[in-house]
């Protein structure tokens, strides 16, 4: 890895305190930033770029949990980098249509898998077997399971529309998904429940929240989801209680598009794309 840089873009800082004892810190300059997922102390953000460049210009950047740029292009060139997830020292991307796997230590490209008829690869996530990780596409509402040696199924018959986060726990692949009807957001959240022995898996939804959800983490017992929110409704990060069949706002001051996020401890760490930045969000409990 590279020792540190100067850091390549304005850092901003907001100590301002909000329900007592939260605090929110932000890192702007990023580009379209999407995801977020760490390794060790670091963190990976990937960016989609700019929107009128001719050529593709997506980038995953390398940031210390302290918020110090390693490098803000450790990755560049491609074309446009959504979900993200480190396995096996490696860092596997969702890239369009493409599935790329970065060594850590070298980043050279050691992994590169292109499913046919997709563009809109969105979500990475471990099986934790030691053989696999499933894969979204946004575009045709499936689920892939890849095998580090290339082999690839969709673990679902029927397409899930819109789906988009992935996390997996305790034999289930929680999903969230994003897709609207008559101009409202009726996205869901769900899972799937792995079964090694059997292809496709039947989807099982939970709770009445609907939105436009994009990333989706397992915490302390409750499912945690992102809502890019719409023109009147504003983008947010929710917890819904499994076993209480309740849900409520964590957070949805200023988040302009939030992405697949990361929960670090009792901290939030947020990409939003609207607005190009890095939230960090301290004690979410």
């Amino acid at each position: 890895m590279r020792k540190l840089r100067i850091p390549i873009f304005y850092l901003l800082i907001t100590g301002t305190a909000f329900s007592g004892t939260r605090f929110e810190y932000e890192w702007i300059g990023f580009a379209s930033p999407q995801s977020i997922c760490e390794s060790g102390r670091y963190l990976f953000i990937s960016n989609l770029g700019s929107d009128d460049s001719e050529t593709p210009d997506g980038y995953i950047s390398m940031l210390t949990k302290q918020g110090q740029v390693i490098d803000k292009y450790w990755i560049s060139d491609l074309t446009a980098p959504r979900g993200m997830n480190v396995i096996n020292n490696r860092l596997y991307v969702a890239d369009g249509g493409v599935i790329r796997g970065f060594n850590l230590r070298t980043r050279k490209e050691e992994f590169t898998l292109e499913l046919p008829g997709t563009d809109t690869l969105y979500d990475i996530e471990s099986l934790r077997d030691g053989a696999s990780f499933a894969v979204s596409d946004a575009g045709t509402g499936l689920i892939y399971r890849v095998y580090f040696n290339g082999d690839y199924y969709s673990l679902v018959t029927d397409p899930i529309d819109g789906v988009r986060g992935l996390l997996y726990k305790s034999r289930n692949l929680y999903f969230c998904t994003s897709s609207s009807e008559n101009g409202a957001p009726i996205g869901k959240i769900g899972y799937l429940r792995i079964k090694y022995s059997k292809r496709e898996l039947i989807p099982y939804f939970l709770g009445e929240e609907t939105g436009r959800f994009r990333g989706i983490t397992v915490h302390g017992g409750a499912v945690f989801v992102s809502d890019q929110g719409t023109d009147e409704i504003p983008g947010r990060i929710f917890c819904f209680d499994i076993n209480e069949n309740t849900s409520y706002t964590i957070w949805d001051q200023s988040l302009n598009g939030p992405g697949d996020f990361l929960i670090d401890g009792d901290n939030l760490w947020i990409p939003t794309e609207g607005d190009g930045k890095i939230k960090y969000i301290t004690e979410i409990h």
